[in-house]
């Protein structure tokens, strides 16, 4: 548990410190006109962010194995729980093998359909709050209950009032960015400037693909 503790307080710094900063310098360089996506204010023709999107496109590279492995495991075992009553390795291996099959495809072509990564950026920033504050505080709030369910010490209840502290914050980061994202996304003219404009799109992109194989 100390281990846990260490852990999550570390990578919890680092990301209140990297978007913080990230943020911060964002809003003084291009004030009220800086967009959702910071890279999309920088022009795409400099060497500097062109190494900015390779390192972003490293950074989903690296990273999409272990949320596939979260998600994969969270569904199938939902699935054996409400479907499966006796479970084989045989039945486990095709489960996974379904799901890895499924999520990827899906990714694959919300990928190549959603034209505006704005509108992504708008919906995930909202869920991040949820990861960064509310997940942490329940934790937290967990633990400290398991430890001492009386709050017999003040530093039980100090740990407990932090916790609530990160669970409401949370719930109101998400509730905020969620409600200007589908504002944003519902008041007319709000078309963001793309880095990369495909030639094609839908079913033109596909058979241009399908030429290129």
């Amino acid at each position: 548990m100390k281990h846990f503790t260490v852990a999550s307080s570390s990578a919890i710094a680092i990301c209140v410190f990297t978007y913080t900063g990230a943020a911060t310098f964002g809003y003084l360089t291009f004030g009220s006109l800086i967009s959702e996506d910071i890279i999309s204010n920088y022009n795409a023709n400099r060497p500097s962010v062109m190494l900015a999107l390779v390192a972003m496109s490293l950074k989903t590279y690296t990273t999409y194995p272990i949320l596939l492995f979260c998600g994969r495991e969270g569904l199938s075992t939902i699935i054996k729980d409400l479907f499966i009553t006796n479970d084989t390795p045989g039945k486990e291996k095709f489960r996974r093998c379904s799901i890895a099959t499924v999520w990827f495809a899906a990714t694959v072509l919300l990928a190549i359909e959603i034209p505006n990564i704005g509108a992504v950026i708008h919906i995930l920033g909202s869920f991040a709050a949820i990861f960064i504050f509310v997940f942490p505080g329940v934790c937290l709030l967990q633990t400290t209950l398991m430890r001492d369910n009386t709050l017999a010490t003040y530093k039980s209840k100090g740990k407990v009032g932090l916790a609530l502290i990160f669970i409401v914050l949370g719930f109101f980061l998400f509730g905020v960015v969620f409600t200007q994202g589908i504002l944003t996304e519902l008041k007319p003219g709000s078309e963001e400037v793309l880095l990369c404009t495909p030639a094609a799109s839908g079913a033109r992109f596909y058979l241009s693909l399908f030429n290129l194989l």
